[in-house]
């Protein structure tokens, strides 16, 4: 398969979806730097993955190679509703592709900041956080079939109440709360949460009043927990 560098969109893509690692959990550092990723920094951030892709394809086509200007990449957001781990993973081996031909590819910065955003979104993978750490014949049947079991409930015909909620960043600092069905649908959400209100609502949700804000991404909630963020964060244009 030949190389090839990718588009600036696809650049974008990876760069918000380390942006929203931010919102839903630590901030993502650029390695080797206490820089993380944030508004500020997300233009060169995109700028020094697209670096590491046009040096491989320099490196494996020498001149015949039609490289772009790094400097003129300037990051675009997309809108929280179009992150998806699963495809977020795909574009990070995507990438990984079109970048290992460089001899210095595994061993840089950039490497290590994908693996790292490969390993937040694997954790987010749905099905992921259920299944077993250590696998042990004993526990492995009721696992596997506890997962398929809720292979075959959401693909029933039933109403599609919301499973899980997704925080996501947004460039003037607000965020958005989405909630996702139990078969993958976007059911709505609401934009009126700031992210400068997560300690305040981690509290809240601290002293008894639901799931640790942490764990409100991509898990399924208790109807307890769910009736509280629904209270907290109204959903808008549900379906």
């Amino acid at each position: 398969m030949s190389a090839f560098i990718v588009s600036t969109d696809h650049l974008d893509y990876l760069v918000q979806a380390a942006l929203d690692c931010g919102v839903t959990g630590s901030p993502l550092a650029w390695p080797g730097t206490s820089e993380p990723v944030t508004w500020e920094t997300a233009t060169v951030t995109g700028q020094r993955l697209y670096a590491a892709n046009v040096a491989s394809v320099a490196h494996r086509y020498g001149a015949k190679a039609d490289v772009p200007d790094v400097g003129a990449y300037a990051f675009t957001p997309y809108s929280p509703f179009e992150i998806d781990p699963v495809q977020v993973l795909k574009a990070l081996a995507c990438l990984d592709y079109q970048c290992s031909g460089h001899p210095d590819w595994e061993a840089s910065a950039a490497h290590r900041f994908c693996r790292r955003l490969q390993d937040r979104m694997i954790g987010l993978v749905r099905g992921y956080r259920d299944a077993l750490w250590e696998v042990t014949r004993p526990q492995l049947p009721d696992a596997i079939a506890r997962h398929h079991a809720r292979l075959r409930a959401e693909r029933e015909d039933q109403p599609d109440p919301p499973v899980f909620w997704t925080l996501h960043a947004l460039e003037d600092g607000a965020g958005v709360v989405v909630a996702h069905g139990a078969r993958g649908r976007i059911l709505g959400g609401h934009a009126g949460f700031q992210a400068t209100d997560v300690a305040a609502a981690h509290a809240r949700i601290a002293a008894g009043e639901g799931a640790n804000l942490q764990d409100w991404a991509f898990l399924s909630l208790t109807p307890e927990s769910a009736a509280y963020a629904a209270a907290t964060f109204p959903m808008v244009a549900q379906e």
